[in-house]
């Protein structure tokens, strides 16, 4: 057998090698997906954490997918002790501002204070891409966080013109803030317009520009 023909034969070996790699990734991608959305989320985090798994997807994945499934069981103390984790690497750019931004929408959901203005203070500093979303994070921590009823004009006026889920997130901010007022009437019309936009409260993830104060 000479030298190419060797070459070649390698060749094919490893074609195969990389099909049955990606085969299995995505075989083993849908598998979590399922596990995730079940009542008990032991046989995702079992499966997470299989040797198998790591050896296909990097550990900040991996640390990912762990968190998504702990924030769809709400499991807070899981889910802020991985925030903690992932935040404390070094990440791309991208990944940082996107994790911050959904760290921020998490910590003001539980009313974590602390937290949520450090990550308020570091979104403040990205650039002019992120306007919008830095707009939307004040607005969540100035009705959630602090309890002001300060965006009502503002918030009526956008939601006229507002796409679905920014229309939950206006409505249950809106319901807050009439709430705080002491007006029932219009706290519990807003809130019945947030659970028919977005199912149960507004509490939706702040968007970057290109996706789409006075006192109390």
């Amino acid at each position: 057998m000479d030298s190419s023909t060797r070459m070649l034969i390698l060749v094919a070996i490893l074609a195969v090698i990389w099909l049955a790699t990606v085969i299995f990734k995505r075989l083993r991608y849908r598998r979590l997906e399922y596990l995730i959305a079940q009542e008990d989320l032991g046989p995702f985090l079992k499966l997470v954490d299989a040797l198998s798994t790591r050896l296909l997807f990097p550990e900040y994945n991996l640390t990912y997918m762990k968190l998504n499934g702990y924030l769809m069981h709400s499991d807070d103390e899981h889910a802020a002790e991985l925030f903690d984790k992932l935040l404390a690497r070094k990440l791309s750019k991208r990944q940082r501002t996107d994790l911050v931004l959904k760290a921020f929408n998490f910590f003001v959901g539980i009313n974590n204070k602390q937290r949520a203005k450090e990550l308020l203070t570091e979104i403040d500093t990205y650039d002019e891409a992120f306007e919008r979303a830095q707009l939307e994070c004040h607005q969540m921590y100035d009705v959630i966080i602090s309890k002001k009823s300060n965006h009502i004009t503002e918030m009526e006026e956008e939601l006229k013109h507002a796409g679905r889920m920014r229309r939950g997130q206006l409505a249950f901010l809106l319901a807050l803030q009439y709430d705080y007022r002491g007006d029932r009437k219009r706290s519990e019309a807003y809130l019945s317009q947030a659970k028919d936009d977005y199912g149960v409260s507004g509490a939706a993830e702040p968007r970057r520009a290109e996706d789409g104060d006075s006192a109390r």
